[in-house]
């Protein structure tokens, strides 16, 4: 079967592994704070015509246990193949991620999503030799068609917290209350 190139689902790019503290976070102006969400790690690859694979941190292809997330971005990229790093998460009723409901996931009994937090490719751009902030800024332009299945997670810089008042310690704080 011949094949136009829109339905060519990138490659496989391995994802960016971030820095954690259990119990302090740095105050450091130059970091940029984001949530644990408690799912599998994963890539979403997304061919120009919206094809998908997703694909855990170690390469396993997890497509077809999460059929709900194939498709999912519809042409939010434009008709651009894109590479996104994320975790896809299995939400309680009150729409918090559980990582125990994602353990015991059999399909269709749970709401499962994909929440992107990085875009490693966009087009033609590789972006992984990029900046954090160039790469959030792309990424963050990205609007998908239904956000209770792909969201584009928050991240909070150090000089977005001191405007509110806040330091690392009071986001960590923040996590702790909602777990």
């Amino acid at each position: 079967m011949a094949h136009d190139g829109r339905s060519r689902v990138p490659a496989f790019i391995e994802p960016m592994l971030a820095t954690s503290s259990k119990n302090t976070l740095p105050d450091d102006p130059r970091y940029v704070y984001e949530w644990k969400w408690d799912g599998y790690r994963s890539v979403l690859q997304v061919a120009p015509d919206g094809t998908t694979r997703l694909t855990s941190r170690n390469g396993n292809d997890f497509t077809a246990r999460y059929p709900e997330l194939d498709g999912a971005l519809g042409d939010a990229l434009g008709g651009r193949a894109g590479v996104l790093d994320g975790e896809i998460v299995a939400l309680d009723e009150h729409g918090r991620p559980d990582f125990g409901l994602l353990q015991n996931y059999a399909g269709g009994d749970v709401a499962v999503a994909y929440f992107v937090f990085d875009v490693l490719l966009l087009g033609d751009d590789d972006l992984t030799g990029e900046p954090y902030e160039q790469r959030r800024a792309v990424l963050e332009e990205i609007e998908p068609p239904d956000k209770n299945l792909v969201a584009i997670t928050p991240s909070y810089s150090h000089a977005d917290l001191s405007a509110t008042g806040m330091s690392p310690a009071d986001l960590l704080d923040v996590a702790a209350e909602r777990a």
